[in-house]
Order: C-alpha cells, then structure tokens, then sequence
C-alpha cells in the first residue's frame, strides 16, 4: 500500500472516531436535560393548580423547586444541545457516505490495477514517457490507464512531483485529453472527473479539469507519435528567415572534402613544421575563406598556429615554386605572435612542383 494512501485512511479514521466520541456525549446532555426539563415542567404544573385542588400524591422522591428562569435555561440548553447532536449527526453521516464511497473507489481502482494494459495503451504511455524525457521533462510519470483513444485516456493515474523534487501528487481521472497548442509550443494534459493527492490530502478536480502544462515542445514530435491520442489547436508560426549566407560560405557536406584536399596537398608538400587545417568556412575565386592552421612537429606536438582571412595554394610556373600564401590575419611561431598584412605571408612546399600541385587541387591554385 502506498505510504500517502494509508496515511489518509488514518486521517480518515481518527476524524470519525472524534465524531462517534462526540455524538455520545451529546446525547448523553440531551438525555439528561430532558429528564430536567420533565421536572421542571411537573413542578410548574404543580404550582400552577389551584389550592382547593389536592395534589396527588407522588409516586417518587419529589423533583426540586424550578423557578421560571431556570426552565427556560434548561429549555434552551436542550433544544441547543439537540441542534448540535443533529449537526454532528448530520456530519457523521456524510463522513460516513464520503468514507463508502472512498472505499469503492479504492475497491474498483485495485481491480483495476490487478488488470494487465492493454499492450496498445502500455505502448502509448511508454511513447508519452519518451517524448516528455527528450523534451527535458523527467518528472511526471503515467502509471496506468485503461483505454485510449481520439477522446483522450481513460482511468488514468499519474504521479507529478513539485518543482523542488520533495512532494509528489497522485491524479486520478476518469479521463485525461492532451493537446499541442502549436502557436504557442506547448503540450497540455488536461485531467477530468477524479482527484488529486498531496501527502495524504485528496482534492476533487474542478469541472474544467485539472491541467500539466509543458513548454516549448516540439509539437510536431507529438503529432507524428500519437496520432490517436493528441489533439491540436492553432498553427505552427511560419519559419523565421535565415541570416543571407557570407559570399563562399560551404555547407558541411561540401566543407568536409576540401579541409582532406587541403591536408593531402600540405602533408605533400614538406618542410617544417607540417601544417594542418584546423576550420575551412568557404572558397571564392581559388582563394580560401577564413581558414586556421595548426603547424606540428615530427614529434606531433604544435608548435605554431595561423589564421587568415584568406588563404590559397600559389604556383610559380615559371620557376615551379609552390607556396601557401596567407593574407589579412596572424601567425604565431615559437611564441611569438606576428600579423599578416599587405601583399601576405609565403610559406613554402618545398617538396611540391606545379603539375603535381595541380592535380593534387583539382586545379584549385592561383598563379603568381
């Protein structure tokens, strides 16, 4: 049994034990003030009669003179005492019928719950568990229902765990509705005809339903999953429009391809250090846009770094001199930083010549 389904029981026990105690003693007061108020309505009534008229002799120990007064007050302790017995008469009863009723709802939930899910509801639950989980949401958790469909699950109980992780509210429902809302990004779970536990308390659900909200989901995810179960409201907003692209940019797929050509041509092409391509972001008219290079040595420790904002691989035909050539940025070699202005920096690839360059660049190469 769950820790919060008994500490209700308790609860429930001990308010009508107090009831029961109560009603006792307040009809232990009704009894005794109507036995006062028989003898204080015999006492008037024997004053009231005439003198000629001798009293009957009494049968018992004679009651106490009442005065008027004191009647009176008896009268209104009485019919006071007999209100409150009725109250708490009435207030039993309902506990009563409340505490009947708890206990065929418990009665038919645990037969429920004795039942296996349908494979097709475990399956939507287990969907909703995944998608909530993707979208950040760990905290709340189905534990059963009975049936699902374009109506919404039916017989549902969650648990729901406050913000701080302590206390953890139980919903019951006889059915639950979930809708993406697409304007506005969010997933809502709308809980309908049952109620919800927070440490041992029981609140009914109002007839609008109780409601989970999550944010900023992708609702899309949600239609494409749970076609039979999620319901929709509104339109996605239209895509905003892209940032126009740099001149040259390259898409990664394209990117990729020309960084493994650039390092063949620079593992080709010798001297020291060895240079590498560390980013690539695009090409344009042979030269290569915003590039960084890392040099290492044959030990592959770096020892030098460059970026530039363009780069190309430069051929002398004439004298067959193949050079990196860097412009408009920064080199730094043993620990010295070094900028890279005007007509650029040259560094040469000593073991390369212009046609095997060529080939290497698919022809990707400028000329001096």
């Amino acid at each position: 049994m769950r820790p919060w389904f008994l500490s209700g029981w308790l609860v429930a026990i001990a308010a009508v034990a107090f009831l029961l105690v109560e009603t006792r003693r307040l009809a232990e007061d009704a009894g005794r003030l109507e036995v006062e108020l028989r003898a204080a309505r015999a006492e008037l009534a024997t004053r009231a009669q005439p003198a000629s008229v001798a009293p009957v002799a009494p049968t018992a120990a004679p009651a106490p003179a009442v005065e008027a007064a004191d009647f009176a007050r008896i009268a209104l302790e009485l019919r006071s005492t007999q209100e409150r017995l009725a109250a708490v008469t009435g207030v039993l009863e309902a506990k009563n019928r409340q505490e009947a009723e708890r206990a065929e709802r418990a009665a038919i939930l645990a037969a429920r719950q004795n039942q296996p899910m349908p494979e097709g509801v475990r399956e939507c639950l287990l969907a909703l568990h995944e998608l909530l989980r993707a979208e950040g949401f760990h905290g709340p958790r189905f534990l059963r229902a009975e049936a699902v469909g374009k109506d919404g699950l039916k017989h549902v109980e969650l648990l729901e765990p406050d913000a701080g992780g302590f206390d953890v509210a139980v919903i019951q429902a006889a059915r639950a509705t979930a809708t993406v809302e697409r304007a506005t990004g969010r997933f809502v779970l709308r809980f309908f005809d049952g109620e919800r536990s927070v440490r041992g308390r029981s609140e009914p659900l109002t007839a609008d339903g109780y409601t989970v909200v999550f944010a900023e989901v992708d609702g899309r995810a949600f239609e494409a999953r749970l076609p039979y179960l999620v319901a929709v409201t509104g339109d996605y907003p239209a895509p905003k429009p892209s940032a126009e692209r740099p001149l040259g940019d390259l898409d990664p797929l394209q990117r990729r391809p020309w960084i493994e050509r650039l390092d063949q041509t620079l593992a080709a092409g010798g001297g020291a250090p060895r240079w590498r391509v560390q980013r690539l972001r695009g090409m344009h008219e042979g030269w290569f846009l915003g590039v960084e290079l890392v040099g290492v040595d044959d030990k592959k420790h770096v020892v030098a770094g460059a970026s530039c904002e363009r780069l190309a691989v430069e051929v002398d035909a004439a004298s067959g001199v193949v050079s990196l050539l860097l412009r408009d940025g920064s080199l730094r070699r043993n620990g010295v930083d070094s900028s890279i202005t005007g007509e650029g920096l040259r560094m040469l690839l000593p073991d390369l010549d212009a046609k095997k360059t060529t080939d290497l660049m698919f022809g990707m190469v400028v000329a001096k």
